[in-house]
């Protein structure tokens, strides 16, 4: 496991439906095409695309597993809660994907909006997919809203 000191924050880009599937328990494992800076214990932040716009929960990744398309659909299938040929166009022409596994999803107190979250970092951009949460105040302000 991660030391306590390691853990990364990351926010992912996903879409409002993916999003309650994890916090639902529903959806075991997010799939990506392109991540490579995760590891087991790093906390991950859902941020729901429009037309909700805001951080919504998040999840603390149980274990990583990195495959071909085949190989990660045949291990996880329908953990990731999507039917396989969502899943294959997805996937079409990556060598690679990265599946997370979930653990301990939970919902946010409440969603934190693109302008609250700017006004704690005027810095902040939504992801477009996936970026670390380098900010100080913004990771505090999140972790007190996960809480």
């Amino acid at each position: 496991m991660t030391s306590p000191d390691a853990v990364r924050q990351i926010l992912i880009a996903i879409h409002e439906r993916h999003a309650d599937a994890i916090l639902r328990g529903t959806k075991t494992h997010e799939l990506r095409r392109r991540l490579r800076s995760v590891s087991e214990g790093d906390r991950v932040y859902l941020y729901a695309t429009a037309p909700i716009s805001a951080v919504v929960g998040c999840f603390v990744v149980r274990s990583v597993n990195r495959n071909s398309p085949d190989g990660i659909w045949a291990a996880i299938g329908t953990g990731f809660a999507i039917s396989e040929a969502e899943f294959d166009a997805y996937t079409s022409g990556a060598a690679e994907v990265t599946a997370l596994e979930v653990a301990d999803p939970s919902r946010l107190r409440r969603p934190a909006a693109v302008p609250e979250l700017i006004e704690i970092a005027p810095e902040f951009t939504p992801p477009q997919s996936v970026t670390m949460l380098r900010n100080p105040g913004l990771r505090e302000h999140l972790e007190q809203l996960a809480s």
